[in-house]
């Protein structure tokens, strides 16, 4: 449960809503980045990067996942992925 809770709120923040953690569990960027890959291939496909998003959040991430895919493969790696913007506490 604290996976697909944790998941959730990850998938809102990358797709750039607003998302307050404070109950969340503290993780680091690589300890989401594996849990977002669920086939363990050190890479994320766009599937996993939107995960379960429907509607405008699924249209977010899938426009932030083609900003981050510097190199056009269809996946991120986790240099890629680490260029998500993040805010200051």
């Amino acid at each position: 449960m604290q996976r697909l809770i944790f998941g959730c709120l990850a998938m809102a923040a990358l797709a750039g809503m607003s998302v307050s953690v404070s109950a969340a569990p503290s993780r680091t960027l690589e300890e989401m980045f594996k849990l977002l890959d669920t086939n363990d291939d050190s890479r994320l496909t766009r599937a996993e990067f939107v995960g379960k998003a429907k509607g405008e959040d699924a249209e977010k991430a899938k426009a932030r996942f083609a900003k981050l895919d510097s190199d056009s493969s269809g996946m991120l790696t986790f240099q890629e992925f680490d260029r998500v913007p993040r805010k200051n506490p």
